[in-house]
């Protein structure tokens, strides 16, 4: 029997999108982006194309204002995030996609795409359908408690 035939679900569903961050990050590195880390992903997936405040980025990443800051700091170091001034409020500041940045989105949704094709390809189409539809549901439930 497979190793992970008796895992719980949602222990499954943690492992894939691990082997995922992983999987997405070699691609990456073979693309030339041999800086990123598969720890950055957690800030650079919820960063909105038109920038956010740290504030809001650890609210939404679901971390700490000061784990939020030494991973802008790493991403501004390494050169896909810089500071810049909110036009909507002078006092407060954004964090923004560089150039390089934006380059490294553009490559991994298209690493993303090859593999959810890939995906689609071992689950056949109506699996790989049902499984995307059984976790929204999931994920509205889970809205849904949110709310209550």
């Amino acid at each position: 029997m497979p190793r992970y035939e008796l895992q719980p679900t949602a222990r499954l569903m943690l492992m894939a999108f691990r082997r995922f961050e992983d999987y997405l990050s070699e691609q990456l590195h073979a693309r030339g982006f041999t800086n990123v880390k598969p720890s950055h992903f957690n800030i650079l997936r919820h960063l909105n194309p038109e920038g956010m405040r740290q504030v809001d980025l650890a609210r939404d990443a679901g971390i700490t204002k000061q784990a939020v800051g030494k991973m802008v700091g790493e991403l501004i170091e390494e050169g896909f995030i810089s500071i810049e001034d909110d036009v909507t409020d002078r006092r407060a500041k954004k964090v923004v996609y560089t150039e390089t940045g934006l380059d490294l989105v553009r490559q991994s949704v298209q690493i993303v795409k090859a593999l959810e094709i890939k995906f689609s390809e071992i689950l056949g189409i109506e699996s790989y359908a049902n499984l995307r539809t059984g976790l929204v549901q999931i994920m509205e439930y889970f809205s849904e408690e949110d709310e209550e």
